[in-house]
């Protein structure tokens, strides 16, 4: 079989140049806290809100006392104006005659992407992604660590970021939450699991592998999800079936959307299960997550340095390439992998005193 490869090139909807190209180092990276990666409170009832809004969306799809309701739509998003344009294709680049599967042809693959990196040779590329399914990433990684010993990021290939691709993203996405929800050798028979209405329903196509069957898998989802909201809806409603019509509904237009709100509220509050970060944060520095080798988690052959302070959970011994020490600092008597390392340190010798 011979294969070959096709892209394209797009304009970036979203403005990117403002930010940094530079790659952060290990004890950088260390030093970002967790509760970045975290939703904070208002981060969570905005995501509270967005569930509601779905939620109305498919009370106003479904339910007939409900279908004439005009709301606005409260979901708001820092680039959505940016996001909601026509994609600008600039020119396909072509069919290349060459196999990505081989390394030697992904390099070649990899270099003929490398000429429309914009930058110029006296300085460093300015990095743009090159997006592909989960595969190509991992052949495109392998071609430039092929070229990692090459003389500059221009030979090395550094220009191009392999990252993978939105339907690849979304695959995975649903491929994990079916791993979660659906389980045919378990819960076939359990009245109301994913497993039981695509059995009902006679959606045969859908597998356990959702690659192989992803419109149907997402349709068999969002179908699943529909139904469930609009039993909720009417179990809160007092309703038996969706044309009953219920003895408390309003008749005036802002009061019915008001009551479909309500109806909504209650829906995502019985299902919601916002993160407890204060949790997830204590245990991120429980005793069991303490390292003995550096921030980087690896033990590789190079010379390390200790942290002074005897109680440093960050990892007490460093490589000195994850921690940009100067020859200052490795002569020192005394060293410290952080601020907050020294600062605890005094304290304790001043305790001690």
């Amino acid at each position: 079989m011979k294969n070959m490869v096709q892209a394209y090139a797009a304009v970036d909807r979203i403005p990117t140049m403002h930010l940094d190209d530079k790659q952060p180092s290990p004890a950088e990276v260390a030093e970002i806290p967790c509760s970045v990666f975290l939703p904070n409170e208002e981060e969570v009832k905005t995501i509270r809100l967005d569930y509601v809004q779905q939620v109305k969306e498919v009370l106003v799809d479904n339910i007939p006392c409900f279908q004439n309701l005009e709301y606005e739509d409260s979901r708001v998003h820092l680039y959505e104006q940016h996001s909601s344009r026509r994609s600008n294709l600039v020119y396909p680049l072509g069919v290349l005659d060459k196999d990505e599967a081989r390394i030697a042809e992904m390099v070649d693959i990899m270099e003929d992407y490398h000429q429309y990196v914009p930058g110029t040779r006296d300085e460093n590329p300015v990095i743009i992604p090159l997006f592909g399914d989960g595969l190509s990433v991992e052949r495109g990684f392998d071609a430039q660590d092929a070229r990692i010993n090459a003389g500059d990021p221009w030979q090395q290939l550094q220009g191009l970021h392999p990252s993978i691709q939105e339907w690849h993203k979304r695959g995975i996405l649903l491929q994990d939450t079916f791993r979660l929800l659906f389980t045919p050798k378990k819960s076939a028979r359990s009245a109301g699991s994913l497993s039981y209405i695509r059995n009902s329903y006679r959606q045969i196509n859908v597998k356990e592998k959702v690659s192989a069957c992803f419109n149907e898998a997402t349709e068999l989802l969002r179908f699943s999800t529909t139904a469930y909201i609009v039993a909720s809806a009417l179990t809160f409603m007092n309703c038996a079936s969706i044309d009953d019509i219920p003895t408390d509904l309003q008749t005036q237009q802002d009061d019915l959307l008001l009551y479909m709100s309500e109806v909504a509220e209650k829906i995502v509050e019985m299902c919601f299960q916002p993160p407890n970060t204060v949790s997830i944060l204590n245990a991120n520095t429980s005793q069991k997550d303490i390292y003995k080798y550096c921030v980087c988690k690896n033990d590789i052959e190079e010379d390390m340095i200790r942290c002074n302070n005897k109680k440093c959970n960050r990892g007490k011994w460093f490589h000195y390439s994850c921690t940009d020490i100067s020859n200052d600092e490795i002569l020192s008597e005394e060293w410290y992998c952080c601020q907050v390392c020294k600062v605890s340190q005094t304290s304790y010798d001043v305790k001690d005193d």
